[in-house]
């Protein structure tokens, strides 16, 4: 049966990860982050194709996990504050992406440190202001954690 999207929580924490044990990351002190919408996790490969002798040989690389979605533009939100400054100084922030709370016994999902790849303000006419962020695995992640 598919899972409602509304449950999936978006955690965040500004001290990176150092191991993806499912104990450490349990205990590591995330924060959710309440204003965000749209959150997709695209994991994908590189291909390449070889012409052999005994016909094509294809061949991938190692995964690739991204994140992307819109959150406020709101400069009293921690989150907001967090993001802006990873993306401007360019270090990595530790996220979480579970489908309920994260210290939950049984909650699944994916957990590790990311960089901000995209920060986009989108100031609209009429409605809130959003930012459309984007950001990049770049050490310690895990796509099978399950809270103990």
């Amino acid at each position: 049966m598919a899972q409602d999207g509304s449950i999936f929580k978006l955690y965040y924490s500004t001290t990176l990860l150092a191991a993806t044990d499912n104990a450490t990351i349990a205990a590591h002190g995330f924060t959710e982050a309440t204003d965000v919408s749209s959150v997709q996790s695209p994991a994908t490969r590189s291909q390449s194709d070889y012409n052999a002798r005994s016909g094509v040989v294809t061949t991938t690389g190692p995964a690739k996990y991204s994140k992307s979605f819109e959150m406020l533009l709101d400069n009293s939100n921690a989150f907001y504050a967090a993001i802006k400054a990873a993306f401007d100084a360019n270090t990595a922030i530790a996220l979480a992406d579970v489908d309920g709370a994260i210290a939950t016994t049984g909650t699944k999902g994916d957990a590790g440190n990311f960089l901000v790849t995209d920060f986009e303000p989108n100031e609209p006419d009429s409605g809130p202001a959003t930012v459309s962020v984007s950001v990049a695995k770049t050490s310690f992640f895990t796509s099978d954690y399950t809270a103990p």
